[in-house]
């Protein structure tokens, strides 16, 4: 019987993924399709949707805070803090909507994710 080196094992493997992703990729149409129906349905409620999670994020900002001061749990400080960045951020696209002009850009939204993310890893990896 013939042994079957891993080198092609693994490009076989490889090439079955690619063709996979390929295939699934010509498909993407079909899959994307009912979010660009949903696209167009969210947009009627955009206004409330913009508030609703401004408040959310105030309010779990406002709990995590007071969790850090019962606690002094350096992890609620930063999840605090990444929260207080999310309301802040919302704040902006809430604003958005009554000010005209662009607060919020998208290379600006990008760096608030970063240090909301950045903010929430330090608060699950700090000791």
């Amino acid at each position: 019987m013939q042994k079957v080196s891993s080198k092609f094992l693994l490009s076989s493997f490889l090439i079955l993924v690619i063709a996979i992703v390929y295939v699934k990729l010509a498909d993407i149409a079909t899959f994307l399709a009912p979010l660009r129906e949903a696209r167009a349905g969210a947009s009627d409620f955009d206004i409330v949707t913009r508030v609703l999670v401004f408040l959310l994020s105030l309010a779990l900002f406002f709990i995590a805070l007071i969790a850090y001061q019962k606690s002094s749990s350096k992890k609620f400080l930063f999840v605090a803090l990444a929260f207080f960045l999310f309301a802040f951020k919302w704040s902006l696209k809430v604003t958005n909507l009554f000010i005209p002009g662009n607060l919020l850009t998208d290379p600006v939204e990008n760096v608030f994710e970063l240090f909301i993310l950045g903010m929430l890893v330090v608060a699950i990896f700090k000791k």
